[in-house]
């Protein structure tokens, strides 16, 4: 069997030399393709992540965060509070957000329904052709802002 990296290293660190009469280090591939694994991975990954400077969201402003699971536009309301919302309109799944920028509403590219920066459902165009449809708000997701970082 051979050494992992880390016995490697410590070796090299104990030796005060490089291992390089060592065979190269490679890694199997069912490390990539086992789905425990990756669940694990994924478990690890869940926790609370920075994902933006404090600094970067302006009061009005909101940016599109991609890569934490869920894509979620982070917005900073006129109130000053930081919010986490998925980035799809409640009705067809349309994404709300793309590029970082000022904004005072999430307007839908697919039928024009309208969310404020709190998430809350403010407008649907033409609501009659809707009947019976679920109005509902964005779905809101755990944002926190401290020590200068937005974590999602």
């Amino acid at each position: 069997m051979q050494p992992t990296v880390h016995a490697r290293l410590l070796e090299a660190l104990r030796t005060r030399g490089p291992d390089v009469d060592s065979p190269p280090f490679t890694v199997p591939a069912s490390r990539y393709r086992d789905p425990q694994r990756f669940a694990r991975e994924l478990a690890v990954f869940a926790s609370p992540r920075p994902v933006l400077a404090s600094t970067a969201l302006a009061p009005g402003s909101s940016a599109p965060v991609d890569g934490v699971g869920t894509p979620a536009p982070v917005v900073r309301g006129a109130d000053g509070v930081v919010r986490a919302f998925a980035n799809s309109c409640r009705h067809r799944a349309m994404r709300l957000c793309d590029k970082p920028g000022t904004v005072k509403a999430f307007v839908c590219p697919y039928h024009g329904w309208t969310y404020d920066l709190a998430g809350a459902l403010v407008h649907v165009p033409h609501a009659e052709a809707f009947a019976g449809c679920e109005h509902r708000d964005l779905r809101a997701l755990p944002v926190a802002e401290r020590h200068g970082l937005i974590w999602l």
